[in-house]
């Protein structure tokens, strides 16, 4: 019988160091990460759905708006205003939360296809919430102050521009859905 002087890793060289450290190996960590992104994806792409869908959906809605006379438009905003971005803010913040966290736990299981594609739809939501921040929000808080029964001379250029970003948020809405799906697929290829 042979004597052991030393630890795990002098006497068993393909045992990993952290391994030899009591830790998990590297590969169960990557394939722990791997099976993580996989379910952070079909949460995020639950979300990026509902957030793409409340923008298409929202398609015909921009249109009918069109429709309305000055004083009609002002009131139905305002109500859209109020009642909008208590379904959308926690919504949108909470699914670029989620698919920024499948972006980072795909890198740290090597799977860079699903990596970078969960890192589009990051790029993407940001779009939407840069959109947000700097077109949609300061339209809406000018809009706010406009009187329903006096509505300034400019509204409809005002209401044209406000027409713009939100097209701007419905396309990267529907990229970011896109690719969600595309990490889905990936991450279920990886398994």
């Amino acid at each position: 019988m042979r004597a052991t002087t030393g630890t795990a890793s002098e006497t068993s060289p393909k045992t990993p160091p952290n391994v030899a450290q009591g830790g998990p190996p590297a590969s169960s960590v990557r394939t722990r990460a791997g099976v993580l992104a996989a379910g952070l994806a079909v949460v995020g792409t639950a979300g990026t759905g509902l957030v793409a869908g409340v923008h298409v959906s929202g398609g015909p809605l921009v249109r009918a708006l069109r429709q309305l006379d000055p004083s009609t438009f002002v009131l139905t905003k305002h109500a859209l205003d109020e009642a909008y971005p208590l379904l959308m803010k926690p919504l949108l913040l909470a699914t670029l939360i989620v698919m920024a966290l499948t972006t980072a736990a795909a890198a740290v299981s090597g799977r860079r296809r699903t990596a970078l594609l969960a890192g589009t739809a990051v790029a993407a939501l940001v779009v939407v919430l840069m959109a947000i921040l700097r077109g949609d929000l300061p339209l809406n808080q000018q809009m706010a102050t406009w009187d329903p029964s006096a509505p300034p001379a400019d509204w409809r250029e005002v209401r044209t521009e406000w027409e713009q970003w939100f097209a701007v948020r419905a396309v990267a809405a529907c990229a970011a859905f896109a690719a969600s799906v595309a990490v889905v697929v990936s991450a279920v290829r990886h398994r």
